[in-house]
């Protein structure tokens, strides 16, 4: 196996999973490197079913005193029903790409740390220690993960969900994926939540998960990675934090580490 440049993605085929909205920039940092980015996108974003009930726990904002955004999807999907948020309410922003997506929007998060910021991360942080008699919204999509508004709940918070959009399976063309795979033509996956996770093995079926079982992979948590292990994937980086530049020097370590699926 020849020995990959260490800052080259050259010749280096990456499957990515990530909804088509926020998959540009993924891409393009893939291709600057000499690599190929293969778009397979697993989770559709699509409006909220109940917009009526959105609009209604938006209009009383004001009693909140702190909101928590869980995606840049949440932000823009939040400010498509409002222009602005209470100048009272704190706000936290998980994720470089959510707090980018808040100044867009003309708001600051009060919390954004730089690197690492993922829901456990946010808990430790000043402002949602000492919570409790506090009222808290967290913006986010429908069915999302449970931890966080269940640790504030124990800090004696009373939380509550604006969930402004959904999630859907979209509709992907698995068999010529899979040609892609049988030809070795896909070196790495990269894995942003586990919902992706879920959605690719289900759209793969029992063919596909053995292909997907062989090839290296990029997650952005230990949480991911212990799935993976679950689920027999053993080539496997995390990533420091969920921005481009993370998942394409955790891809740069992965290509060193395994090289490409064909050597």
């Amino acid at each position: 196996m020849t020995a990959p440049n260490k800052h080259s993605l050259s010749h280096y085929s990456v499957l990515v999973t990530r909804p088509q909205q926020q998959a540009e920039g993924l891409c393009q940092a893939i291709q600057a490197l000499g690599g190929h980015a293969i778009l397979f996108p697993v989770l559709e974003i699509k409006p909220t079913l109940s917009p009526e009930i959105v609009q209604q726990q938006l209009n009383n904002l004001s009693a909140f005193d702190i909101g928590i955004f869980i995606s840049a999807n949440a932000v823009n999907y939040t400010f498509s029903y409002i222009s602005s948020l209470p100048s009272s309410m704190k706000i936290a922003a998980i994720g470089k790409a959510t707090a980018s997506t808040l100044n867009q929007h003309c708001s600051t998060a009060d919390i954004s740390l730089n690197s690492g910021l993922n829901s456990e991360a946010l808990l430790k942080m000043p402002l949602l220690n000492d919570v409790a008699g506090k009222s808290i919204v967290i913006f986010r999509g429908e069915s999302g993960r449970e931890m966080l508004a269940d640790t504030l709940k124990a800090r004696g918070a009373d939380v509550t969900y604006i969930e402004v959009y959904r999630r859907e399976l979209p509709v992907a063309d698995v068999p010529t994926l899979l040609a892609d795979w049988d030809t070795h033509g896909i070196d790495a996956v990269v894995i942003t939540s586990l919902q992706s996770l879920i959605n690719l093995q289900t759209l793969l079926g029992d063919q596909g998960r053995l292909y997907l079982q062989k090839t290296a992979m990029v997650v952005i948590s230990e949480r991911l990675l212990e799935k993976t292990s679950d689920m027999g994937i053993t080539k496997v980086v995390v990533a420091s934090e969920a921005s481009d530049d993370a998942i394409v020097a955790a891809l740069i370590k992965l290509q060193h580490l395994y090289g490409k699926n064909n050597e």
